[in-house]
This record gives structure tokens, sequence and C-alpha cells, in this order.
């Protein structure tokens, strides 16, 4: 199974993956090993088009038996089925029932008895970090996304079937989860709002801890902040897309906000989760931009002081109002522009790095394997930075994967922080 995509992407396969563990199917990591291979794929932008387009090829072309799903796939339906070794496209509306589908191609006949379903831990993709999807679509239309035009209108799921989720992947040991929804901060369900829901989450118990994907920014209930900085097992961490820092551009998208209200409710969210940390997203080179609304998204961005920038560079989405303006900006402008802010999010980054040394930190450990200095464990720090710990003996393999490390940073070394262990604790998350 392979993802290419958002966080809600990551989710949804997750998901299959277990339905498919459940009804006693064997997971495997090479795709042309596999009887069958499952690619969820993104339409978001021209880049995520072509990195589908090349998975699929690359994926046909070297043999896989595929199953092609999700935004992607949906908008281009009749050119993927006519490639050779696409076994059946999946949209989005039919992924409810896609481990079923799955199933058929696989088996014969469903009757057929299902293999010994694999014990806890077997499934190495569910042993750290797990992504628990709760709410999809959105009803927005902000002027250059395509995105409910692939997955349709807002729905939340029913607490009852997250909470079931979410036990399946405590299950197979996972140490964090990550919330996730196409337009998270609108989750409802009869009176149930995002900040109740992770309530409920979090009273499964264990020392499992919760992290919340991306949440729009106009949608951020403060007293959803207050409430996680006293559960204490919410990571400090929220991502609030700016997309840009010009009040004009802002209008224009359809966003509900403008850079002084973006500007306002970070100070705000600061003050009340003191070391919370931002990470965001922004486009460049949107319809008209010129250089004064580029400097006006990089006073933003420098005020903000986001600890990870995700930079898009604009590309015109067919059946979005952006899409039919004639004052498209210049190819080379946009790379410009997104060199320069990709810069900038690697300087901020680096700062707040090297401001940690000397810091605590709590690390869900994802993987341990051979590097330069011998064994090293890797993972995700509760603040979102990846973290590296240098092993002293080959027995740390079976004590540190998938549990929380307490530790100290000690240095930073390329795009990771250096960690030294404090204190190993044990995953009560599950049974």
């Amino acid at each position: 199974m392979l993802n290419i995509g958002c966080k809600v992407n990551q989710a949804e396969l997750e998901e299959l993956g277990l339905d498919l563990v459940r009804a006693g199917i064997e997971l495997v990591r090479d795709p042309i090993k596999a009887d069958l291979c499952v690619l969820n794929t993104c339409t978001v932008t021209a880049e995520s088009d072509r990195k589908c387009r090349k998975a699929v090829k690359s994926l046909v072309s070297r043999g896989a038996r595929l199953v092609v799903a999700g935004c992607f796939a949906q908008r281009f339906m009749e050119d993927i089925e006519r490639l050779p070794g696409v076994k059946a496209v999946i949209t989005n509306a039919e992924k409810e029932s896609w481990a079923k589908r799955v199933m058929e191609l696989l088996l014969p006949s469903l009757k057929e008895e299902p293999s010994t379903v694999p014990e806890k831990g077997e499934i190495a993709r569910f042993r750290a970090r797990g992504f628990l999807k709760v709410q999809e679509g959105c009803d927005r239309h902000c002027s250059y996304c395509i995105v409910p035009l692939v997955r349709g209108g807002e729905r939340s799921l029913d607490p009852r079937e997250v909470l079931q989720r979410a036990e399946e992947l405590l299950q197979q040991g996972v140490e964090e989860l990550v919330i996730c929804g196409t337009n998270l901060g609108r989750y409802s369900w009869k009176g149930m709002d995002l900040g109740a829901l992770v309530g409920e989450i979090l009273a499964l118990g264990g020392s499992f801890r919760v992290r919340l994907s991306s949440v729009e920014p106009e949608d951020l209930k403060e007293e959803w902040v207050l409430g996680w900085r006293n559960l204490g097992r919410v990571c400090p961490h929220l991502h609030l897309p700016l997309q840009s820092g010009s009040a004009r551009l802002l209008r224009d998208m359809g966003r509900g906000y403008g850079p002084a209200e973006f500007l306002g409710l970070w100070e705000r969210v600061s003050g009340t989760w003191p070391g919370c940390v931002l990470t965001t997203e922004v486009i460049v080179g949107y319809p008209g931009e010129n250089d004064q609304d580029f400097a006006e998204t990089v006073k933003v961005l420098k005020s903000t002081r986001p600890v990870k920038l995700h930079v898009f560079r604009y590309s015109p989405r067919q059946g979005t109002r952006a899409a039919l303006r004639a004052d498209q900006v210049d190819p080379s402008v946009k790379a410009r522009r997104s060199r320069q802010l990709i810069e900038l999010g690697r300087e901020l980054r680096c700062k707040y790095m090297h401001d940690r040394v000397g810091g605590r930190c709590r690390m869900v450990v994802e993987e341990v394997c051979k590097g330069i200095a011998g064994l090293e464990a890797r993972g995700t720090t509760e603040d979102y930075l990846k973290g590296r710990i240098i092993l002293d003996r080959e027995a740390d393999h079976q004590r540190l994967v998938g549990r929380t490390v307490e530790g100290i940073i000690v240095g930073v070394e390329g795009e990771e922080v250096l960690v030294k262990t404090v204190s190993c604790m044990e995953a009560e998350g599950g049974s």
C-alpha cells in the first residue's frame, strides 16, 4: 500500500490496512512482491498530478497488479483504467467499502476461509504513529482549490466509529494518534465538536498522545486550545494554513481571515499555550500576486516563525475560479518566490532547533536503523521535530521501537535534533 498526498490519505490507507489485516490479509512492503498493490493518490497541485502519473507508470512497468484510488484517480479515471496492469480504479466515494473491493480482487470468492490474523506487533507500519480520520469533505470552495470537487461536501464520522478505529490503532502499539480531516475544525456530530472528540479519544486510557493535523484559522476555538493545554497529552503543535500574507489575495482566495486576524490568533494561542509551535503552508504565484503581496507574506512568516513551512507553487485546477484568471504569474517568478520561502522556512526551523538545545523533549521512536555512528533510533518529538538517538547496543532495538522516550536535546545535525535518553516509557495503550 502506497500513499501520495495528505494526512487524510494516510489515515484512509491505514484504515484499509487494518480492515485487511482483520480479514486475514498479509501486508507486505514490496509492491512488486504483493498480489495486489493499492496506490492512494492526490491531485491538489500539478506537482501532485506529476508524482501520481510517475508512480502509476513506474508500478505498471515493473509488473505490479495495481489498484489506484483517491483524488487523482477520480479526476483521471478513464485514462488510468486503460493502462495495462491496473485492475481497478476506486473513487473517494467508494472508499467506505474498498476493503471488500480489494478482497474481491485478491480472492476467487469472499467465502474462502481467511488465513490466521497476524498477532499484535507483526505489522510494523502501525507501531508508532497512526493516522485517524474523523471528518471528510469541504464546503469552503476557496478559489484555487480542487478538493471540494473530488472529496465532496463536509461530513463527520460517528464518534463511535472514530473510537473503535482509535482502539484498533492503539492495539497495534501506536503511541501517537494524528487526528485528521479534510476540514478538521468543522467536525460536528450531534453537538460534539472537535474539542470534545479529542477528550473522548484521550479517555480511552493509556500513555499515548494526540496530535492535531491542519485546522483552518477561522475554525480554531480558543477554548479548545485551553483544554488541549490542560489535558497534557495533546502535542503542543498546531498546523494553521496561512496561504498568503496579503489581505487582498486572501479576500480573492475566499479565505475567512486576513493577515491581522492570523497574527492576532497566533499571538493569543501562544499566550494561552506556552511552548506550542506553529506549522503552516503558503501558496506562491497565486494569480495577480505582485512583489508587495509576496513581501507581506514574508512579513507574516517572520512574525509568526513557523517551525515548518510547506510551500506550494500555484497551479490552475480546472473547475476552480482562479483557473479562469487572466493574470497568471510567470512560472519563473513562482520558482524564485518558492525558493525564497523554502530558504526562509529552513532558517526559521534551524533557529528553533538550535534554541531547543539543552531542553527536554518526548520523542515517539518510529524506527531503529544502522547509521554512520552505529545503531540509531529515529522519531518525532512533541513539537514536531525529527529526532535521533545514538544507541549503545543492539538490544536497544526491541526496547525502543514504538515507545515514547524522554530525553534532552543535545545538538542539531542537518534536519534532526540529537537526543540523549533520560527514560523510556513503557507503552500502556491498547491491550
